[in-house]
């Protein structure tokens, strides 16, 4: 039915949008903790990137470094969220207004008593 297509575009939509901001987050944490983008730890978040997962930093990043990997990760990640759910809102409020305004036309153009 055209509801199951809907959500299925909108769940494709709202992940390649999260993916994008995540990719674009992680950049700029990375380039703002001084990591080079030539890096073996850096080849390995690209394709974390990808995926939208932290599921693996590389076993071979050790101590601060790791622990700035694994900041810069959940950081981007964190960001990234927000800003779904902040357009996920945003339609939300869309539906809702255009739901109030069409029902106000359909009640008016029915002869019925405007509610206000």
């Amino acid at each position: 039915s055209v509801e199951e297509v809907a959500s299925l575009l909108a769940v494709a939509l709202f992940g390649t949008v999260a993916i994008v901001l995540f990719q674009q987050a992680l950049s700029v944490y990375l380039a703002s903790a001084g990591f080079d983008p030539s890096s073996d730890a850096a080849h390995a978040l690209a394709a974390i990137g990808k995926t939208l997962t932290a599921s693996a930093i590389p076993s071979f990043v050790q101590g601060a470094e790791r622990a700035q990997l694994e900041t810069a990760v959940m950081a981007a990640f964190v960001r990234s969220f927000r800003w779904i759910m902040l357009a996920a809102a945003g339609i939300a409020l869309l539906s809702a207004l255009f739901s109030a305004v069409m029902i106000d036309r359909g009640a008016a153009s029915n002869g019925s008593p405007n509610r206000d």
